[in-house]
């Protein structure tokens, strides 16, 4: 089973003929993203991909906390989860920072995009986990800021 999302954006296809399905609310027995999510885009180029085009769009949470869920089999999966700093109102001495769960265990703690890529670049963080309900949960914690999501790839194992 492989399925991608590009959060905030429409459907794509990459430079490695992988199709990326549209972004949507999450629905029953389906995928898609909780409430307090909003979307955001930018024409400002993306380096450090050869498809910047996933890293121009995002879904963000405001007020918190954000999800998204997939229904799945249950069993082993690869998820990779995609980011870029696209939103110039962030102040750099104060930046976004937030935090990133996988079936209810941290995978990323105290992220800054802008610490950790800087400012229109692509960063990525690839992930194991196994599903024993048939939900993925991919969950994101506030920090200092909203938390974001640029693109979403899971992949069975």
């Amino acid at each position: 089973m492989e399925l991608r999302v590009n959060c905030g954006g429409g459907e794509y296809t990459d430079t490695r003929n992988n199709y990326w399905s549209a972004d949507q609310p999450d629905t029953p027995g389906g995928w898609g993203y909780g409430p307090n999510r909003n979307s955001y885009s930018t024409a400002n180029p993306v380096s450090g991909t050869s498809d910047p085009r996933l890293y121009q769009t995002e879904s963000w949470f405001f007020g918190g906390n954000g999800y998204y869920r997939f229904t799945v089999p249950e069993g082993d999966y690869k998820v990779t989860l995609k980011f870029a700093e696209i939103y110039s109102g962030i102040n750099p001495a104060n930046p976004r920072i937030f935090s990133v769960a996988l079936e209810g265990e941290p995978v990323i703690t105290d992220l800054s995009l802008l610490q950790t890529a800087g400012m229109y670049a692509a960063t990525d963080g690839t992930f194991h986990t196994t599903v024993h309900d048939g939900i993925l949960d991919v969950d994101f914690m506030k920090g200092s800021e909203n938390p974001k999501i640029s693109a979403i790839e899971i992949i069975s194992e």
